[in-house]
């Protein structure tokens, strides 16, 4: 009679293990995260989730001069703040692949609404025997974030002419990074300067205030280095593309 109801049992068991494999079977497949080449930004990461998993990610590499922005398949995601870990993201797996994405954007870039003069340079003769004449080069942030290089020239006796590039960023830093700010900062607040006479060149430059500061050979101080303004002519004149 034991045996019997022994066996009865292991029958019973058996049959609910078959029950629990049937209902539960499905929790074994295994499913991954999507990260569309952002993978290694990431730490934290598992080769494989199981659907119901609590998945933990962190984003431990951030630029103070950069705003990043999280998705999970495509939605955005607000992720948490640790100041050891940088932003993690929590989320339990469902059952499917996560793609996760990631978006940057530099803050300390600026981005007008309509075009801003970056940099200005002018050099003219004045009332010269063979008439005037004149070059001027100008860096100007566009609408929406690029930069273009403009070179207006008169020759004497010829017409005006008007040249329009495009410049990438990084060689406006470049140009910038060839410039004397400070000395020219120190140029154009000199008070009761002398002038050049015969000829004129100005240069004029954006502060990060949106201020600008204008150095000029009609304004100079007694012991004045004319390169310094003669060299924002060479750095803007070697954005001409060839």
């Amino acid at each position: 009679m034991i045996s019997k109801r022994l066996a009865a049992a292991a029958a019973l068991i058996i049959l609910g293990g078959i029950i629990m494999l049937a209902l539960f079977g499905c929790s074994s497949k295994e499913y991954r995260l999507v990260f569309n080449g952002c993978e290694n930004d990431f730490a934290g990461v598992k080769d494989h989730y199981k659907e119901g998993d609590e998945v933990e990610i962190a984003f431990p590499v951030i630029a103070t001069d950069t705003d990043y922005s999280f998705s999970v398949d495509g939605e955005g995601f607000s992720p948490d703040y640790d100041p050891s870990r940088g932003f993690v993201l929590r989320f339990v797996m469902p059952a499917r692949d996560v793609e996760i994405g990631v978006t940057r954007e530099n803050t300390m870039l600026f981005v007008p609404q309509e075009d801003v003069l970056l940099l200005d340079y002018y050099d003219a003769a004045v009332a010269t025997v063979g008439g005037d004449g004149y070059r001027e080069l100008t860096l100007t942030r566009t609408a929406g974030g690029g930069v273009r290089l403009d070179v207006y020239e008169q020759s004497f006796g010829e017409e005006a002419s008007h040249s329009s590039f495009d410049i990438p960023e990084e060689a406006v830093d470049a140009c910038f990074q060839a410039v004397d700010l400070d000395a020219l900062r120190a140029w154009a607040s000199c008070e009761n300067g002398v002038g050049l006479t015969g000829a004129v060149t100005v240069v004029k430059f954006r502060e990060p205030d949106g201020s600008y500061v204008r150095a000029s050979t009609e304004n100079m101080p007694p012991d004045a280095d004319r390169s310094l303004l003669y060299n924002v002519g060479s750095a803007l004149s070697a954005l001409i593309p060839d």
